[in-house]
């Protein structure tokens, strides 16, 4: 019999813990997989929490080209030193994307 692989433990993330990641990325828009792979957590756990800060006024978001960007609002945001995330290519499916 083979054992069974114990699935890794997903990593705790905090409203807090995404707000520090867009503040902290150049240019200071970010998609959920920018968020799910600084914090090493799944897209969709990203995704739940961006949608909670949208809902709470935090976030703002656009979808342009398939993409959906999010941001902080203008004057609330203090940077500290940008993350380089280097060149990425992701594309975020966007059918479960509501219009604003």
């Amino acid at each position: 019999m083979s054992e069974k692989i114990p699935e890794p433990e997903e990593p705790t993330v905090t409203d807090a813990d995404v707000l520090d990641v867009i503040d902290t990325m150049e240019p200071p828009a970010v998609t959920v997989s920018d968020v799910s792979n600084v914090l090493g957590c799944s897209r969709d756990v990203a995704r739940r929490h961006l949608e909670s800060l949208h809902e709470a006024g935090q976030v703002k978001r656009r979808k342009t080209s398939g993409v959906v960007l999010w941001w902080r609002p203008r004057g609330e945001v203090t940077r500290p030193d940008p993350i380089d995330m280097g060149e990425t290519n992701s594309v975020e499916e966007t059918e479960s994307f509501g219009q604003d």
